[in-house]
């Protein structure tokens, strides 16, 4: 007999996560040197050393009831979920390009692949594939699935393998994982037969294989979207790409979905990590990457096998010098570039020139400023180098050295930052997506010596951060 499946995602990583902080004193103690330290690698750009691909070996626990043979899956079920995981976390999936436009420069590939064990423990041959009959009904959070003792299937080393069980959970829960630092005779997730893979047992809404692609993501250490404090605002996910928000979604929303004052564009709700139906969910961001390799450097270090990535390739001999006034190059991500268009009727006397989102366009813009007659042009670009006028400006200061583009208001759109050495002066100015710059601050008494400023993100805010660097003797 079948237990029926929710219509609700139902996790329990959470559950054996309070479960094991109480009852397991090394747990406790491992899980605070892992958030440490994936906040470290975070917060200090620590590299990852797996520079490459790492590919998984991954053994598939079947236990089925002798009552319910449908639970005795398919290979082909199995292997249309080993597909999904390897495309869900090289950002491959198809419905990738649903992505809202605003989270899609947050999307990360976390260079993690999958494939089924071709040896066992033992160096024997396989399929990776391990079917065991039992007697239980249905299965809970208790890990007695993990055990042939109790009607389950005993791990293999979890050092080695990714081992998943799949069988009949029971009170609409669809799957559950442990976090990184546990116990390693439980190591693993655990899937209802009817959430894994795609096709077979596989039951809408949890029919495209995105439950194993969740639990893996607690597995490699990723908490769910929300911090899992019911619908406060004030937990986490350790995130900081992740937009806060106050509890999960469920079903199928529509962007954008605001809560937590998180606007304009609300939660991530396609995100792995949160509770929407299997084709709601289609994106890890970079900084949950950059959790999931920490811990493949460290608890999980001897698990997969790294592909040294290629060598890098000659580099292109370099253009001929050209008379134009401006070339436009793009990269390949190797460094290699390519001139995409040329220009020679632009003005002569632009002083600076700094690139943005100034329009509801997704390719870079830019704003060009002309010191000597005090005027502005701002143009949007159509993705093939093709340069459009979008806004002109006349009566501007001429005095400006510097122009710092940035995200200072909260705004969708890029914002500008001038400075004025002569007077020690800076003004910032919002955009509204049509070119039209609104003061939104200004400031007096500063350092008249600034040589440089640069943006970035400093210190984990959402804003803009601004370095001023003085390399005068007088500084």
């Amino acid at each position: 007999m079948t237990v029926g499946l929710s219509q609700r995602r139902n996790c329990g990583a959470m559950d054996i996560h309070y479960r094991l902080l109480t009852t397991d004193l090394n747990y406790a103690v491992n899980r605070q040197i892992i958030e440490i330290r994936s906040m470290e690698y975070a917060r200090q750009g620590i590299s990852a050393a797996r520079t490459g691909i790492t590919t998984i070996p991954v053994v598939v626990h079947v236990v089925y009831n002798a009552n319910s043979p449908e639970q005795n899956i398919s290979d082909e079920q199995i292997d249309s979920q080993i597909d999904v995981l390897t495309r869900d976390f090289r950002l491959q999936n198809p419905d990738a390009a649903a992505i809202p436009e605003p989270f899609k420069p947050l999307a990360g590939d976390a260079r993690i692949e999958f494939a089924l064990a071709t040896s066992d423990p033992n160096g024997n041959p396989t399929n990776g594939i391990v079917r065991k009959e039992t007697s239980v009904n249905s299965f809970s959070t208790d890990d007695t699935v993990k055990s042939a003792a109790t009607g389950g299937s005993n791990p293999w080393p979890t050092d080695r393998y990714l081992n998943i069980w799949v069988c009949q959970l029971g009170g609409g829960l669809l799957g559950y994982a442990q976090f990184p630092g546990g116990p390693a005779a439980t190591d693993g997730i655990v899937v209802t037969h009817t959430g894994f893979g795609t096709t077979g047992t596989a039951s809408a809404p949890f029919n495209l294989g995105r439950t194993t692609t969740h639990e893996v993501g607690h597995w490699l250490n990723l908490r769910h979207i929300w911090g899992d404090d019911g619908n406060g605002c004030f937990g986490s996910d350790f995130v900081d790409d992740t937009p806060n928000q106050a509890g999960p979604n469920t079903g199928l929303p529509t962007f954008p979905s605001v809560s937590c004052n998180n606007g304009p564009n609300g939660d991530m709700f396609m995100n792995y990590m949160d509770y929407t139906n299997d084709a709601g969910m289609f994106m890890f961001t970079q900084e949950q990457v950059v959790r999931m390799q920490a811990v493949l450097d460290n608890e999980r270090s001897n698990l997969g096998t790294p592909q040294t990535p290629p060598e890098p390739p000659e580099p292109p001999e370099p253009p001929e010098p050209s008379t134009d006034q401006a070339e436009l190059y793009v990269n390949d991500g190797n460094g290699n570039l390519s001139l995409v268009n040329s220009y020679d009727e632009l003005r002569k006397t632009w002083s600076i020139i700094v690139s943005g989102n100034f329009s509801n366009n997704k390719y870079s813009e830019l704003y060009c400023y002309d010191a000597t007659a005090g005027e502005a042009d701002m143009y949007t670009s159509d993705g093939a180098g093709n340069l459009t006028l979008l806004q002109s400006y006349s009566g501007l200061r001429k005095t400006w050295q510097s122009i710092v583009a940035g995200n200072f208001s909260g705004s969708r759109y890029t914002d500008l930052l001038f400075y004025d050495a002569t007077t020690g002066e800076v003004e910032i100015y919002v955009n509204d997506g049509a070119g039209n710059l609104t003061l939104l601050q200004s400031y007096s008494g500063l350092r008249k010596t600034w040589q440089s400023i640069v943006a970035g993100n400093f210190s984990g805010n959402r804003y803009t951060d601004l370095l001023f660097y003085d390399g005068s003797d007088n500084a």
